[in-house]
């Protein structure tokens, strides 16, 4: 039977709750300040044993930075997506939480966390941040270490903000694979300049690029095969190349390991953060300015070169036509302008043609 006894202290009374767990074993609460704070927790208690929902407190006793890293081993992720979360519970969760006991770790806590964290990172990093904590709490909850989890349910993270695309132009994609030429002279690294032209011309995203092997290339057909295992959507493709990289390509399949990568110095993620910076700087680049955003440029130019939504959506590796409208809506828009034109010449041509042929006939009679 459960029981509420006082004790005393240096810092004066203080109540015990004695109650018997679910597997009928005797164990205690100690520590409330008040009868009826005590008399609260056993009432949390017994319900819970009721509703089958109880948590045994001392097992809540892991710190988050042990589960974090129990965790990150066992999430089904790609490997660059771990490297992400890594760097999120090493940079932003470990030191706030990483000492606590899951147990410990509540709602307002996390709430003064993201605050804080708001005010000097960007939107996407803490809510990046937070995803990870709430998914690392979440473990915990499914392990029966806690009842809820203290990271669901924030309500101050902050709003994404939609940025428009950023298309460079010809010269530009010029001028910023200069530059990571350049880079890549006083680095003794690999041509990031071809790099560039990868991202800007194919719209190959970092990791799709860094993962590339010889046996990747098709220099008959000049075309790229990106494998599904590092394609976003989990879809193998197939990716051509304009003729100005081709002697590139070749010079790299020759070079490169047969079993190996095409672009070794690309291995290490951190690169692509390193050096684009300078290279951005370099190049009079905007300072919001990424990577990534060279993805952007392939869609321009391929639009501009006539390609429709299937092809662009291919050749980026979009999961639908229709997510590729949703991105590119402003290069497309353009379209139903020129192909009204396009209507309109058409017609005057054939019916001009109907017209005159008409007119002949009639002079004929």
């Amino acid at each position: 039977m459960a029981t509420i006894e006082p004790y005393e202290t240096k810092k004066g009374r203080r109540y015990r709750v004695r109650y018997t767990k679910p597997d009928r074993k005797p164990t205690d609460r100690r520590g409330f300040r008040t009868k009826r704070e005590a008399q609260v927790f056993l009432n949390t208690v017994e319900v819970s044993k009721l509703e089958g929902n109880y948590v045994d407190p001392t097992k809540g006793k892991i710190t988050v930075g042990e589960l974090g890293a129990h965790w990150l081993k066992t999430v089904s992720v790609k490997p660059s997506s771990k490297i992400v979360y890594e760097t999120a519970l090493r940079v932003h969760i470990y030191p706030e939480f990483g000492a606590l006991a899951v147990n410990r770790v509540h709602r307002s806590q996390v709430r003064n966390w993201v605050s804080a964290l708001s005010e000097k990172r960007k939107a996407r990093t803490v809510r990046r941040a937070h995803y990870v904590l709430q998914a690392v709490m979440q473990l915990a909850v499914d392990d029966h270490l806690i009842s809820r989890n203290p990271a669901s349910g924030i309500k101050n993270l902050p709003t994404l903000s939609h940025r428009k695309n950023v298309y460079l132009t010809y010269e530009q994609v010029e001028k910023v694979a200069q530059a990571a030429d350049e880079h890549h002279l006083r680095q003794q690294r690999g041509r990031y300049g071809f790099v560039i032209y990868v991202a800007a011309y194919m719209g190959l995203r970092w990791n799709e690029i860094a993962t590339l092997t010889p046996d990747d290339v098709d220099l008959k057909s000049r075309r790229v095969k990106v494998r599904a295992e590092v394609s976003k959507n989990g879809r193998e493709r197939s990716v051509g190349y304009p003729k100005f990289m081709h002697d590139q390509f070749r010079a790299l399949t020759l070079k490169a390991e047969p079993d190996g990568l095409l672009i070794p110095d690309l291995a290490e993620p951190k690169n692509q953060e390193s050096w684009f910076l300078s290279v951005r700087k370099k190049a009079g680049l905007a300072e919001g300015f990424v990577f990534h955003d060279l993805r952007h440029s392939a869609a321009s130019f391929a639009v501009s070169a006539g390609a429709s939504v299937k092809v662009v959506q291919n050749m980026l590796g979009h999961s639908s036509a229709a997510m590729t409208l949703d991105v590119y809506s402003d290069l497309f828009d353009t379209d139903v302008d020129d192909v009204a034109e396009r209507m309109d010449r058409a017609r005057k041509q054939i019916m001009g043609k109907t017209w005159a042929e008409n007119d002949s006939a009639a002079d004929g009679e």
